[in-house]
């Protein structure tokens, strides 16, 4: 007598060796994944504060006037610190003090970043004069 043979769907076995496998390899990649995101998020925010160095030089050549760049926790006026994670400004410093004063102009803010990325810096400001220099 020949019985008919049903070949559709997994057995119990097939599919448990399945998920054991998709767990094993979770496992190893998760953390090489979360690995990279922590890197991108560092990259990015360095890429940030560079491009925005090279933006306070570029006006400063472009407009004829002393710019600085400094950190910034309320996006208003210079903090004091080198702790550039909490924000910086780009602004024309008539005066070249690394301080927003009356007449002075903010021309860039840069928001708060991550809180798993912490940026400082040697200078609590940075100064560039009408030829590209450092005041």
């Amino acid at each position: 007598m020949n019985y008919p043979v049903f070949n559709r769907g997994f057995s119990l076995i097939e599919l448990m060796v399945t998920l054991v496998i998709i767990a094993i390899l979770l496992t190893i990649g998760l953390p090489s994944f979360q690995d990279t995101i922590v890197r991108n998020k560092i990259e990015t925010q360095a890429n940030d504060l560079f491009r925005d160095i090279n933006f306070t030089r570029t006006e400063a050549i472009k407009r004829s006037v002393s710019i600085s760049i400094c950190a910034s926790a309320d996006s208003a006026s210079c903090s004091g610190n080198n702790t550039y994670s909490q924000g910086w400004i780009v602004f024309i410093d008539i005066n070249e003090n690394g301080e927003v004063n009356s007449g002075d102009e903010i021309i860039r803010v840069a928001e708060k970043s991550d809180e798993t990325v912490n940026i400082n810096a040697d200078a609590a400001f940075i100064c560039y004069n009408n030829n590209g220099l450092l005041c």
